[in-house]
């Protein structure tokens, strides 16, 4: 039975409330068991729909960039001998408990920070992604404020920092901003995988990196 897993941006679901300083569990040091698997808190993955196959997509890795430990997002093949069976590694800042995404942010920083590594197989990509936006109380719909993408490609085997320009669209403050790690964007090739650790909000690096294209919508399925 086809079961849609995730669809925030394009309803308008993030939250709204007072304003936390910085990004939830961004060093993803807090990891709460949930049955047979681990979930960062504060973070929505898709380890809930894989588990019956054993097959988790995001896995607390030690020791991190900083601190103790750091999130892995990998691309997992659920089915053997069936590649069509491969699901991407999702992780996406929010509510688990309520499927939710997105936190409380009125600020506007110039740059998504962190440290990562990944690996990408043949044909593959993934990116980091994320979005403000201000509730609509009009349209009852949230109104795109800013966005940044990174696009992930080749592999790094080593920590190393990383700053994601946003680009404003809106003179608004925003109230809620959602992040968003793919460890594929387009067909999901096993085995491709996104490090992270350490995220934070702040000025943008004196060296960018390449942006994707931006996507405010989307509809996952298993």
């Amino acid at each position: 039975m086809k079961t849609r897993i995730l669809a925030f941006f394009a309803s308008g679901a993030l939250a709204v409330a007072p304003t936390l300083a910085q990004i939830p569990n961004g060093g993803f040091e807090n990891w709460t068991t949930v049955d047979s698997y681990q979930d960062p808190d504060n973070w929505i993955t898709m380890n809930s729909s894989t588990a019956f196959s054993g097959t988790y997509s995001c896995e607390e890795g030690t020791p991190g960039a900083v601190g103790n430990a750091f999130a892995k997002v990998t691309s997992r093949q659920l089915v053997p001998d069936q590649p069509a069976s491969t699901v991407p590694g999702i992780l996406i800042s929010g509510d688990a408990t309520t499927g939710i995404g997105g936190f409380p942010y009125t600020d506007r920083p110039e740059a998504l920070n962190g440290s990562w590594q990944y690996g990408m197989q043949d044909n593959d990509a993934g990116s980091i992604a994320v979005f403000f936006s201000k509730w609509n109380v009009d349209t009852q719909t949230s109104d795109p404020v800013g966005t940044g993408t990174a696009a992930i490609t080749g592999s790094l085997t080593s920590w190393q920092t990383f700053s994601i320009p946003i680009t404003y669209v809106s003179e608004l403050d925003p109230d809620s901003v959602a992040i968003v790690i793919f460890s594929s964007t387009g067909v999901a090739v096993d085995s491709s995988y996104v490090w992270v650790d350490n995220l934070t909000f702040g000025a943008a690096a004196t060296t960018g990196i390449d942006e994707a294209g931006p996507a405010m919508a989307m509809e996952i399925y298993p």
